[in-house]
């Protein structure tokens, strides 16, 4: 299934960052709880994240208490992280995933969601 632009199945979401770009469109959690995210090999880059009440609301980026982005480093290799890196998204239903390098491919992340 599709929505807003990204592939859904029961346990999965995926979301693009298309070539030349550093801002995937959004995904939807459908207020299932994030277990885990798959990056794959992409062009070495920081990933942060934003996030909207609604799907073509205003969004905005992810911080800390003290401010600070969430942030993921990335090096060119795929590798996955856990719920405790992806906690402080764990409110939010509309998401999108931000690169500091524009990518030289499509790079596709995966949301692993418990049902």
């Amino acid at each position: 299934m599709y929505l807003g632009g990204h592939r859904v199945d029961d346990r999965d979401a995926f979301i693009t960052v298309s070539t030349d770009d550093d801002l995937s469109s959004y995904v939807t959690i459908r207020g299932h709880a994030i277990v885990g995210l798959i990056i794959p090999t992409i062009d070495a880059a920081n990933l942060t994240f934003y996030v909207a009440n609604t799907s073509g609301g205003t969004y905005y980026q992810v911080k800390d208490k003290d401010g600070s982005a969430i942030t993921i480093t990335a090096s060119t290799g795929g590798f996955a992280v856990s719920t405790d890196d992806l906690t402080p998204l764990a409110a939010y239903r509309f998401i999108k995933i931000a690169t500091s390098v524009a990518q030289t491919a499509d790079r596709t992340f995966t949301f692993l969601l418990k049902v």
